[in-house]
């Protein structure tokens, strides 16, 4: 692991290559920030799943109205 790297708690985490990773507080936070700031992008989304504690990772696409999408599979909607 880097010294670089950030061992710090948080709720999501949105990657994206080529860009270093954001921290949100909450799924809100985190999805304001994709349909303001990422349109026409693909990013992976990391949180941890209530029910399970594990670790879940969405791969998302985000048009240029906002919308998000699954980025791989039926390319369904995502509702954070």
């Amino acid at each position: 692991m880097d010294n670089d790297e950030k061992l710090v708690p948080f709720d999501v985490r949105v990657r994206e290559l080529g860009r270093e990773d954001r921290f949100f507080s909450s799924t809100r936070e985190a999805t304001n920030y994709l349909v303001t700031e990422r349109r026409n992008n693909h990013v992976s989304i990391c949180y941890t799943n209530p029910s399970t504690g594990l670790l879940r990772t969405l791969f998302v696409s985000i048009d240029q109205d906002g919308q998000l999408f699954e980025t791989y599979g039926k390319k369904a909607p995502v509702a954070l």
